[in-house]
């Protein structure tokens, strides 16, 4: 089974709130999401669910690691963050994108990456403490914005209309802040590096990873409590989008702090279902992933047609088929032609690749789902 995580040193999950102003606010408990999908019985055959795979296999000449974050802009050319640290972009088919990004201390380099957002024909990369934003057809255009007013680290990033930006910390700057659940995680700051407005108050466990996912030219913030509600982040507010209605499996509230008694493993190991993260839709579709029981894998798609949903959980070897993008009609996979044990998932689309890709080449892969 693939383990989310190394049991040892992540913290603290928080709960949902509206940005409307300079001020702090908090969402009240039981939030109303748009939507809520409930996680049915688990399947370990999807392929009567999945109607079409297309595989582009990707120029050899573009030499990446596995990805950890992808966005995509309105023409559909992707932009990669390998586990390298390294930036690539792809066309839809699979040759060279529009970015030319390099790694150095030029004006037009960029020196490391926490984070990527795109935005309004720009790719924001987010540093230790900056932000740097590169047009894409021309990277001599470039802004860099220092971020001397938030407190606390900062893991992602999102890029919104209108110059602003979506911040999140997972953890504070004093360690003291994260056991007593002071301070938020989200911060909204305009262009200049501006504070507008924080966010978000630290209730449970959470991470430094996956907390923003991009799907259709909007940013999601994954759930940060129990009420495993995912926010999509508007120019003003942030509003409750997407529930992921665990029934018993759901994990009980504060479970971190007043029942694991903030020891990671045991909220990581525990039987309960926690961590929704990567939220993707396409007009008809949802798909996120989750942590199950025993730090175990799994993932799920919600049909908006009939409100159904499959679920089922991936192997160690299945990481190489997770869903990091969409678009209104599929979903989008940056996936390898190699062997392996393989999920549900897997091994409807290993066999395809194999097809088309040489071994260790890689494809932008769209599937798309009917049920």
């Amino acid at each position: 089974m693939t383990k989310y995580c190394s049991v040892k040193g992540l913290i603290a999950f928080a709960g949902a709130i509206s940005l409307l102003s300079c001020v702090n606010h908090r969402f009240p408990s039981n939030v109303h999401a748009e939507e809520e999908a409930i996680v049915p019985v688990f399947s370990t055959d999807i392929s009567t669910f999945v109607t079409e795979v297309d595989i582009y296999p990707i120029d050899t000449t573009v030499i990446f690691s596995s990805v950890t974050k992808m966005v995509a802009d309105e023409k559909g050319n992707l932009f990669m963050l390998d586990s390298r640290g390294m930036i690539h972009s792809l066309s839809p088919d699979g040759r060279r994108g529009p970015l030319t990004l390099r790694r150095g201390r030029a004006s037009n380099e960029y020196t490391s990456v926490m984070d990527i957002s795109y935005s309004d024909g720009r790719i924001s990369i987010l540093e230790d403490s900056r932000i740097k934003v590169f047009d894409v057809q021309n990277t001599q255009n470039s802004l860099q914005i220092e971020l001397s007013q938030v407190k606390d680290p900062v893991d992602a990033i999102a890029s919104i209309p209108g110059g602003k930006f979506y911040l999140f910390s997972a953890y504070s700057a004093s360690t003291q802040n994260d056991k007593k659940e002071q301070g938020d995680m989200v911060r909204l700051i305009d262009s200049g590096g501006r504070l507008i407005s924080e966010s978000v108050p630290r209730n449970d466990c959470t991470f430094s990873m996956n907390n923003i996912s991009q799907s259709r030219n909007h940013y999601y913030l994954r759930p940060q409590n129990s009420e495993s509600v995912f926010l999509r982040l508007d120019e003003e507010t942030m509003a409750p989008a997407f529930k992921v209605n665990f029934g018993e499996k759901a994990m009980p509230e504060r479970y971190y702090y007043d029942v694991a008694g903030e020891d990671i493993g045991a909220y990581m190991m525990s039987d309960y279902y926690k961590l929704p993260m990567d939220y993707h839709d396409t007009k008809d579709y949802v798909y996120c992933r989750f942590c199950g029981s025993q730090a175990a894998e799994c993932a799920m798609v919600y049909s908006r047609k009939n409100s159904k949903s499959i679920a089922w959980e991936n192997t160690r070897d299945d990481s190489n088929f997770r869903i990091l993008g969409s678009d209104d009609d599929s979903f989008i996979l940056i996936s390898v032609n190699q062997d392996g044990e393989l999920g549900p998932l897997g091994r409807i689309i290993q066999p395809l690749l194999a097809e088309k890709c040489q071994i260790g080449q890689g494809a932008i892969v769209r599937i798309k789902f009917c049920f």
